[in-house]
């Protein structure tokens, strides 16, 4: 593992001299021996080596970390969808007088409801997400099967009430979240780079 000439994890200015800086050879990461607080890895939680043991030590790669690769399609979504819910949402209750008016004030009303908590449990995984948290993949698991439990739910009370205009939509939805989640579960749960990257 090269320390020297590497950048720090903690702060990211290179490490000049080996003896200044420690590895880890678990998830590779590398420090300013100064910017430590104790011999453990802020990265992943494992125990340093000396300078000497890790600059002679033979690691295999771990293989790709980060968000990076094709994680960055997610990451972007991350970003971007909390956005265009709270806009949604906020758009949703200026019109609520008017769909109300139009006799649909109880579906709709329960559909800002949905969409409130969807997200309210999409900003925790987020935050769980670009910190990097062991439980990010999980939760990023269970936010596709509950968002797409919670639209399967609306639709059929839509069809039930009659509420046609909701359940056109709410179908269009449900096919989209369907095909993000038969991409996306299988990658959070095998990926090697999600392996790698979740290690917080």
């Amino acid at each position: 593992m090269q320390i020297a000439g590497n950048p720090c994890f903690v702060c990211s200015q290179t490490i000049g001299l080996m003896r200044d800086g420690a590895g880890c050879l678990r998830c590779q990461r590398v420090f300013h021996r100064s910017c430590l607080t104790e011999q453990v890895c802020p990265n992943c939680g494992e125990s340093l080596l000396p300078t000497d043991t890790v600059h002679e030590t033979r690691v295999h790669p771990t293989g790709p970390a980060g968000i990076g690769g094709w994680m960055i399609l997610p990451a972007i979504g991350f970003v971007l969808g909390p956005i265009v819910s709270f806009v949604s949402l906020v758009r949703g209750v200026t019109l609520f007088s008017a769909v109300k008016a139009a006799g649909y004030g109880g579906i709709y009303a329960l559909d800002l409801l949905l969409e409130a908590g969807l997200l309210a449990f999409g900003l925790y995984v987020v935050r769980r997400f670009f910190d990097k948290k062991r439980d990010a993949p999980p939760l990023i698991v269970r936010f596709f099967v509950v968002s797409l439990g919670a639209t399967a739910a609306f639709l059929v009370v839509a069809l039930l009430t009659g509420a046609e205009i909701f359940a056109v939509e709410t179908q269009k939805q449900l096919a989209r979240e369907a095909i993000g989640a038969a991409i996306w579960i299988p990658y959070f749960k095998k990926s090697k780079r999600v392996e790698a990257t979740f290690v917080n």
